[in-house]
């Protein structure tokens, strides 16, 4: 469960160390956008790892092929979320939203792989896989 608490903690703390930064910097930032591609961005991480969490205490293969399945549904979440936010418009397609949206999930898809890296290598067998 501690998995499900750091991808959105991660995404939060990289958020607001950009809109620091770029508050610094003298540009302005709404912080509708960072909280809106946040969320998107920290729902679509905690998705992705549903299907890891499911085989938990299986062989190595199995983990793997759940760690795979679980970064295609991370874009496909992210994608659909963002898509509904927009055609809701609950947030406009231009301005900065789309950057936050394109950082939010890079950061949440790290710290996805991150955890899934810690779920492969905690399988007994998983010595036989190559780092």
């Amino acid at each position: 469960m501690k998995s499900l608490i750091v991808i959105p903690l991660t995404v939060a703390v990289v958020f607001g160390i950009a809109a620091v930064v770029l508050s610094l910097a003298g540009m302005a930032v709404s912080p509708a956008d960072p909280i809106a591609a946040g969320a998107i961005s920290a729902a679509a991480g905690m998705v992705g790892l549903v299907p890891v969490l499911r085989t938990r205490g299986r062989d190595a293969i199995s983990v793997v092929q759940s760690a795979l399945a679980g970064t295609i549904f991370h874009l496909l979440t992210q994608t659909a979320l963002a898509v509904g936010v927009i055609a809701s418009h609950l947030m406009i397609h231009h301005g900065a939203f789309p950057f936050w949206l394109i950082g939010g999930y890079w950061t949440s898809l790290t710290a996805l792989i991150w955890q899934l890296r810690r779920f492969i290598l905690a399988v007994p067998n998983a010595a036989k896989i190559p780092e």
